[in-house]
Protein backbone atom coordinates (compact mmCIF):
# COMPACT_ATOMS: atom_id res chain seq x y z
CA UNK A 1 0.00 0.00 0.00
CA UNK A 2 1.15 3.56 -1.32
CA UNK A 3 1.16 5.90 1.60
CA UNK A 4 -0.38 9.69 0.53
CA UNK A 5 1.51 12.39 1.44
CA UNK A 6 -1.20 14.58 2.35
CA UNK A 7 -0.94 17.12 4.71
CA UNK A 8 -3.74 18.97 6.78
CA UNK A 9 -2.77 23.41 7.53
CA UNK A 10 -4.31 25.03 9.44
CA UNK A 11 -4.66 29.02 10.71
CA UNK A 12 -6.78 31.54 12.12
CA UNK A 13 -8.35 31.45 15.66
CA UNK A 14 -7.35 29.31 18.01
CA UNK A 15 -8.88 30.42 21.26
CA UNK A 16 -10.36 26.94 21.98
CA UNK A 17 -8.01 24.69 20.14
CA UNK A 18 -10.24 23.87 17.16
CA UNK A 19 -7.18 24.31 14.74
CA UNK A 20 -6.00 20.92 15.31
CA UNK A 21 -2.69 21.69 16.19
CA UNK A 22 -2.33 20.63 19.90
CA UNK A 23 -1.22 24.86 20.63
CA UNK A 24 -2.87 25.46 23.82
CA UNK A 25 -1.34 29.07 24.31
CA UNK A 26 -1.72 30.83 20.97
CA UNK A 27 -5.10 32.45 20.32
CA UNK A 28 -4.44 33.01 16.63
CA UNK A 29 -2.73 31.21 13.92
CA UNK A 30 -1.52 33.58 11.12
CA UNK A 31 -0.09 31.71 8.79
CA UNK A 32 -0.89 27.76 7.70
CA UNK A 33 0.62 25.38 10.61
CA UNK A 34 0.92 21.90 9.67
CA UNK A 35 -1.95 19.68 11.80
CA UNK A 36 -0.40 16.86 13.60
CA UNK A 37 -2.25 13.08 12.56
CA UNK A 38 -0.69 10.79 14.57
CA UNK A 39 -3.76 9.97 15.64
CA UNK A 40 -4.79 8.75 12.17
CA UNK A 41 -3.77 5.87 10.33
CA UNK A 42 -1.79 5.91 6.94
CA UNK A 43 -4.37 6.53 4.03
CA UNK A 44 -3.64 4.76 0.44
CA UNK A 45 -3.06 7.06 -2.28
CA UNK A 46 -5.55 5.93 -4.58
CA UNK A 47 -8.02 7.18 -1.93
CA UNK A 48 -7.01 10.71 -2.65
CA UNK A 49 -7.50 9.67 -6.19
CA UNK A 50 -10.96 8.41 -6.38
CA UNK A 51 -12.05 11.13 -4.71
CA UNK A 52 -10.49 13.83 -7.51
CA UNK A 53 -11.51 11.55 -10.00
CA UNK A 54 -15.16 11.80 -8.76
CA UNK A 55 -15.18 15.41 -8.20
CA UNK A 56 -14.16 16.22 -11.70
CA UNK A 57 -16.97 13.63 -13.12
CA UNK A 58 -19.85 14.78 -11.21
CA UNK A 59 -18.57 18.83 -11.87
CA UNK A 60 -19.01 17.84 -16.01
CA UNK A 61 -22.21 15.84 -15.40
CA UNK A 62 -25.47 18.35 -15.00
CA UNK A 63 -27.88 14.94 -14.52
CA UNK A 64 -25.59 13.57 -11.12
CA UNK A 65 -26.95 14.41 -7.83
CA UNK A 66 -23.78 15.95 -5.43
CA UNK A 67 -25.36 14.58 -2.14
CA UNK A 68 -22.74 15.66 -0.11
CA UNK A 69 -21.01 18.40 -1.25
CA UNK A 70 -17.69 18.54 1.48
CA UNK A 71 -16.90 15.44 0.56
CA UNK A 72 -18.34 13.99 -2.72
CA UNK A 73 -18.87 10.65 -1.41
CA UNK A 74 -22.48 9.90 -2.46
CA UNK A 75 -24.43 10.33 -5.47
CA UNK A 76 -28.05 9.82 -5.73
CA UNK A 77 -30.84 10.56 -8.01
CA UNK A 78 -34.58 11.84 -7.49
CA UNK A 79 -35.59 8.10 -8.28
CA UNK A 80 -34.07 7.44 -5.19
CA UNK A 81 -31.00 4.85 -6.27
CA UNK A 82 -27.52 5.64 -4.86
CA UNK A 83 -24.51 5.11 -5.66
CA UNK A 84 -21.50 5.20 -2.71
CA UNK A 85 -18.42 5.37 -3.45
CA UNK A 86 -15.79 3.00 -2.83
CA UNK A 87 -15.25 3.03 1.03
CA UNK A 88 -13.20 4.87 2.94
CA UNK A 89 -13.49 7.26 0.20
CA UNK A 90 -14.13 10.45 2.37
CA UNK A 91 -12.27 13.64 2.78
CA UNK A 92 -13.52 16.94 4.34
CA UNK A 93 -12.56 19.73 6.95
CA UNK A 94 -15.59 21.31 8.58
CA UNK A 95 -15.23 23.88 11.92
CA UNK A 96 -17.81 25.46 13.86
CA UNK A 97 -17.84 28.08 16.58
CA UNK A 98 -15.08 26.85 18.25
CA UNK A 99 -14.48 23.04 17.55
CA UNK A 100 -13.39 21.11 14.04
CA UNK A 101 -14.18 17.76 12.49
CA UNK A 102 -12.25 16.02 10.04
CA UNK A 103 -13.29 13.25 7.56
CA UNK A 104 -10.78 10.54 6.23
CA UNK A 105 -11.19 7.50 5.34
CA UNK A 106 -14.84 6.69 6.35
CA UNK A 107 -13.99 7.66 9.92
CA UNK A 108 -14.80 11.45 11.85
CA UNK A 109 -12.12 13.14 14.05
CA UNK A 110 -12.70 16.20 15.94
CA UNK A 111 -11.18 18.52 18.36
CA UNK A 112 -11.67 22.54 20.04
CA UNK A 113 -14.53 23.09 22.04
CA UNK A 114 -16.34 20.66 24.18
CA UNK A 115 -18.42 22.45 26.06
CA UNK A 116 -21.61 21.43 24.57
CA UNK A 117 -20.31 17.69 23.52
CA UNK A 118 -19.72 19.15 19.78
CA UNK A 119 -16.97 16.85 19.38
CA UNK A 120 -19.64 13.51 19.89
CA UNK A 121 -17.06 12.21 22.10
CA UNK A 122 -18.41 11.94 26.00
CA UNK A 123 -15.30 11.05 27.62
CA UNK A 124 -13.61 14.46 26.54
CA UNK A 125 -13.17 17.14 29.27
CA UNK A 126 -13.87 21.07 28.32
CA UNK A 127 -11.69 20.75 25.09
CA UNK A 128 -9.00 18.87 23.43
CA UNK A 129 -6.11 20.55 20.88
CA UNK A 130 -5.41 17.38 18.48
CA UNK A 131 -7.85 15.51 16.31
CA UNK A 132 -8.94 12.01 17.98
CA UNK A 133 -11.38 9.50 16.47
CA UNK A 134 -15.33 9.98 16.97
CA UNK A 135 -17.11 6.41 16.97
CA UNK A 136 -21.03 5.76 15.92
CA UNK A 137 -20.04 2.38 14.85
CA UNK A 138 -20.80 3.20 11.13
CA UNK A 139 -18.86 4.21 8.10
CA UNK A 140 -19.71 8.25 7.69
CA UNK A 141 -19.72 9.89 4.37
CA UNK A 142 -20.61 13.33 5.29
CA UNK A 143 -19.77 16.47 8.09
CA UNK A 144 -21.26 19.23 9.30
CA UNK A 145 -20.61 21.72 12.12
CA UNK A 146 -22.75 24.59 13.47
CA UNK A 147 -22.00 26.96 15.89
CA UNK A 148 -21.64 23.81 18.50
CA UNK A 149 -23.60 21.15 17.49
CA UNK A 150 -22.06 18.77 14.85
CA UNK A 151 -23.88 16.59 12.03
CA UNK A 152 -23.03 12.95 10.59
CA UNK A 153 -24.16 11.22 7.43
CA UNK A 154 -23.35 7.84 7.15
CA UNK A 155 -23.17 5.53 4.64
CA UNK A 156 -26.58 4.20 4.95
CA UNK A 157 -28.45 7.63 5.50
CA UNK A 158 -28.66 7.87 8.52
CA UNK A 159 -27.76 10.84 10.56
CA UNK A 160 -26.27 11.78 13.48
CA UNK A 161 -26.34 14.38 16.02
CA UNK A 162 -24.15 15.68 19.04
CA UNK A 163 -23.58 18.94 20.62
CA UNK A 164 -26.04 21.82 22.39
CA UNK A 165 -29.52 21.25 21.77
CA UNK A 166 -30.74 24.35 23.59
CA UNK A 167 -32.36 25.29 20.13
CA UNK A 168 -33.54 21.66 19.36
CA UNK A 169 -30.22 21.84 16.49
CA UNK A 170 -30.14 18.13 17.28
CA UNK A 171 -32.98 17.25 16.74
CA UNK A 172 -34.20 15.90 20.15
CA UNK A 173 -36.97 17.00 22.44
CA UNK A 174 -36.16 20.17 25.11
CA UNK A 175 -35.08 17.69 27.85
CA UNK A 176 -31.83 17.26 26.24
CA UNK A 177 -29.63 20.29 26.35
CA UNK A 178 -26.58 18.63 25.44
CA UNK A 179 -26.08 15.64 23.84
CA UNK A 180 -22.18 14.81 24.31
CA UNK A 181 -23.16 10.66 22.85
CA UNK A 182 -23.80 10.77 19.51
CA UNK A 183 -27.68 10.23 18.35
CA UNK A 184 -29.25 8.45 15.66
CA UNK A 185 -32.65 10.83 14.34
CA UNK A 186 -35.68 9.06 12.98
CA UNK A 187 -34.47 10.18 9.21
CA UNK A 188 -33.64 7.38 6.74
CA UNK A 189 -32.19 8.21 2.72
CA UNK A 190 -30.35 10.99 3.52
CA UNK A 191 -27.97 12.02 1.15
CA UNK A 192 -26.89 15.80 2.23
CA UNK A 193 -26.80 17.51 5.82
CA UNK A 194 -26.10 20.73 6.44
CA UNK A 195 -25.78 22.92 10.02
CA UNK A 196 -26.42 26.57 10.35
CA UNK A 197 -25.75 28.71 13.73
CA UNK A 198 -28.48 27.14 15.04
CA UNK A 199 -30.71 24.95 12.97
CA UNK A 200 -30.07 21.65 11.13
CA UNK A 201 -31.11 20.26 7.68
CA UNK A 202 -31.14 17.34 5.90
CA UNK A 203 -31.73 16.33 1.99
CA UNK A 204 -33.37 12.55 1.71
CA UNK A 205 -32.69 10.74 -2.02
CA UNK A 206 -36.92 11.13 -2.65
CA UNK A 207 -36.17 15.23 -3.05
CA UNK A 208 -37.23 15.99 0.10
CA UNK A 209 -35.97 18.73 2.61
CA UNK A 210 -36.40 18.28 6.55
CA UNK A 211 -35.18 21.22 9.05
CA UNK A 212 -34.96 21.13 12.63
CA UNK A 213 -33.75 23.60 15.48
CA UNK A 214 -33.71 27.36 15.76
CA UNK A 215 -36.89 29.44 13.96
CA UNK A 216 -36.48 32.54 15.47
CA UNK A 217 -35.77 34.08 12.04
CA UNK A 218 -37.94 31.50 9.66
CA UNK A 219 -34.97 29.19 9.05
CA UNK A 220 -36.66 26.33 9.34
CA UNK A 221 -40.09 26.75 7.44
CA UNK A 222 -43.37 28.51 8.28
CA UNK A 223 -44.30 27.07 11.34
CA UNK A 224 -45.01 29.41 14.17
CA UNK A 225 -43.37 27.98 16.54
CA UNK A 226 -39.99 29.44 17.81
CA UNK A 227 -38.27 26.14 17.91
CA UNK A 228 -38.40 22.87 15.98
CA UNK A 229 -37.09 20.12 18.12
CA UNK A 230 -37.44 17.36 15.65
CA UNK A 231 -37.09 17.11 11.93
CA UNK A 232 -39.98 18.08 10.22
CA UNK A 233 -40.67 18.14 6.23
CA UNK A 234 -40.57 21.50 4.35
CA UNK A 235 -44.44 22.18 2.68
CA UNK A 236 -43.38 22.71 -0.60
CA UNK A 237 -39.99 21.80 -1.17
CA UNK A 238 -39.45 19.06 -3.74
CA UNK A 239 -37.08 18.02 -5.93
CA UNK A 240 -34.39 19.25 -3.28
CA UNK A 241 -30.64 18.87 -4.70
CA UNK A 242 -29.21 20.42 -2.34
CA UNK A 243 -29.37 23.01 0.82
CA UNK A 244 -27.28 25.03 2.80
CA UNK A 245 -27.33 27.15 6.21
CA UNK A 246 -25.95 30.14 7.20
CA UNK A 247 -26.32 31.85 10.47
CA UNK A 248 -30.05 32.28 10.50
CA UNK A 249 -31.06 31.42 6.91
CA UNK A 250 -31.69 28.54 4.84
CA UNK A 251 -30.87 28.00 0.86
CA UNK A 252 -31.68 25.37 -1.34
CA UNK A 253 -31.36 24.49 -5.15
CA UNK A 254 -34.36 22.07 -6.52
CA UNK A 255 -34.61 20.94 -10.11
CA UNK A 256 -38.00 20.08 -12.10
CA UNK A 257 -38.85 19.79 -15.52
CA UNK A 258 -35.13 20.20 -15.64
CA UNK A 259 -34.90 23.46 -14.71
CA UNK A 260 -32.99 24.35 -11.66
CA UNK A 261 -34.17 26.75 -9.07
CA UNK A 262 -33.23 28.53 -6.01
CA UNK A 263 -34.94 29.11 -3.13
CA UNK A 264 -34.68 30.56 0.51
CA UNK A 265 -36.22 31.50 3.68
CA UNK A 266 -35.44 32.95 7.11
CA UNK A 267 -33.49 36.11 8.01
CA UNK A 268 -33.44 38.41 4.92
CA UNK A 269 -31.98 41.46 7.43
CA UNK A 270 -28.55 41.95 5.25
CA UNK A 271 -30.34 40.59 1.79
CA UNK A 272 -28.98 36.99 2.32
CA UNK A 273 -31.71 35.60 1.21
CA UNK A 274 -33.27 37.59 -2.06
CA UNK A 275 -30.33 40.01 -2.18
CA UNK A 276 -30.84 43.57 -3.45
CA UNK A 277 -30.83 46.54 -0.75
CA UNK A 278 -32.52 45.09 2.84
CA UNK A 279 -34.38 47.71 3.08
CA UNK A 280 -36.70 47.00 0.06
CA UNK A 281 -37.02 43.56 1.26
CA UNK A 282 -39.01 41.81 3.63
CA UNK A 283 -36.30 41.14 6.96
CA UNK A 284 -38.08 37.51 7.67
CA UNK A 285 -39.01 34.92 5.24
CA UNK A 286 -41.28 31.98 6.77
CA UNK A 287 -42.07 30.91 3.78
CA UNK A 288 -40.28 29.11 0.95
CA UNK A 289 -39.08 31.89 -1.54
CA UNK A 290 -38.05 32.32 -5.06
CA UNK A 291 -34.56 33.87 -5.36
CA UNK A 292 -35.02 35.97 -9.53
CA UNK A 293 -32.28 35.25 -11.34
CA UNK A 294 -31.09 35.83 -14.90
CA UNK A 295 -32.67 33.64 -17.35
CA UNK A 296 -29.33 32.15 -18.66
CA UNK A 297 -28.20 31.35 -15.24
CA UNK A 298 -28.11 28.07 -13.98
CA UNK A 299 -27.65 26.84 -9.81
CA UNK A 300 -25.19 24.30 -9.56
CA UNK A 301 -24.18 24.98 -6.01
CA UNK A 302 -24.84 27.31 -3.40
CA UNK A 303 -23.09 28.07 0.30
CA UNK A 304 -23.86 30.19 2.54
CA UNK A 305 -21.48 32.41 5.44
CA UNK A 306 -22.58 33.83 8.42
CA UNK A 307 -24.71 36.53 6.73
CA UNK A 308 -24.59 36.14 2.70
CA UNK A 309 -24.78 33.72 0.35
CA UNK A 310 -22.48 32.46 -2.51
CA UNK A 311 -23.65 30.64 -5.79
CA UNK A 312 -21.83 28.75 -7.96
CA UNK A 313 -23.34 28.48 -11.74
CA UNK A 314 -23.53 26.14 -14.41
CA UNK A 315 -21.42 28.30 -16.83
CA UNK A 316 -18.51 28.18 -13.87
CA UNK A 317 -19.42 31.55 -12.61
CA UNK A 318 -19.91 32.73 -9.18
CA UNK A 319 -22.23 34.91 -8.02
CA UNK A 320 -23.02 36.01 -4.30
CA UNK A 321 -24.94 38.06 -2.02
CA UNK A 322 -25.97 39.37 1.72
CA UNK A 323 -23.72 41.44 3.86
CA UNK A 324 -20.22 42.75 2.33
CA UNK A 325 -18.91 45.17 4.73
CA UNK A 326 -16.05 43.01 5.54
CA UNK A 327 -15.14 42.18 2.44
CA UNK A 328 -17.50 38.66 2.38
CA UNK A 329 -17.98 39.31 -1.22
CA UNK A 330 -14.73 39.98 -2.69
CA UNK A 331 -16.11 43.79 -4.09
CA UNK A 332 -13.25 46.61 -3.69
CA UNK A 333 -13.16 48.58 -0.46
CA UNK A 334 -15.42 51.48 -1.98
CA UNK A 335 -17.98 49.63 -2.87
CA UNK A 336 -17.85 47.34 -0.18
CA UNK A 337 -18.28 50.43 2.32
CA UNK A 338 -21.33 52.04 -0.11
CA UNK A 339 -23.19 48.89 -1.24
CA UNK A 340 -23.92 46.65 1.39
CA UNK A 341 -26.07 43.93 -0.30
CA UNK A 342 -25.64 42.53 -3.75
CA UNK A 343 -28.32 41.73 -5.87
CA UNK A 344 -27.80 37.99 -7.17
CA UNK A 345 -30.11 38.91 -10.57
CA UNK A 346 -27.26 41.42 -11.56
CA UNK A 347 -23.61 42.14 -11.78
CA UNK A 348 -24.15 45.13 -10.07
Amino acid sequence: MAESHLQLYAWGANSHMQTGTGLADVEQLLEPVAVPLHNIEPIDSSIIDTVLSSATDRASSADSRATSPADGSTLASLDGSTELLPEHASVAVTGGGGHSLLLLAGRVFSCGLNDSGQLARPSEGAADGLFRPVDVGERVVAVSCGWDHSLLLTADGSVYSAGSNRFGQCGLDQSHKCVPDPVRLPLTGVCQVAAGLRHSAAVTVDGCLHLWGDNSRGQTGAAPDRVIWSPRRLAGASAVREVACGQRHTMLISEMDGRRRLYGLGDNSRGQVLGGQASQKPGRLSDLSLVELPDDVTPQRVLCGWTHTLLHCADGSVRGWGRADYGQLSLPAAAARSVKEYNPATDE
